[in-house]
């Protein structure tokens, strides 16, 4: 009898963060003092629907947060046809009813927040 081949790994899922990914903690209500941290995904927790998250505090431990809850940031991020040029990274964004996006920049080196 002919050995069956290796199961191959199922590929990451579209609609989850990944593992490594950077996010800011937004709108907690029970641990109101971690709004606007930074940290980065260690992990989806399947059986709570939630996010285990390692803030860049060292004194916190990871932390499990709601999907709802994380806002992920995009590096290496620039405006076009901008004079001078700008490129930071998004730490907010939001789409208005006429379709465009808008979206806050910090800029490299500051904590200059542009929308």
């Amino acid at each position: 009898p002919s050995a069956l081949p290796p199961p191959t790994p199922a590929p990451p899922r579209f609609d989850r963060l990944q593992p490594g990914t950077r996010v800011i903690v937004q709108r907690l209500q029970a641990r109101h003092e971690l709004n606007g941290q930074a940290g980065r995904i260690e992990k989806f927790l399947e059986d709570k629907g939630r996010y285990s998250v390692r803030l860049e505090m060292e004194s916190v431990k990871p932390i499990s947060v709601q999907p709802h809850n994380l806002l992920q940031m995009v590096d290496n991020a620039g405006l076009l046809n901008h004079d001078p040029p700008i490129s930071g990274t998004i730490i907010n964004s939001r789409v208005e009813d006429d379709g465009t996006v808008q979206f806050a920049l910090r800029t490299h080196g500051t904590a200059e927040v542009m929308w």
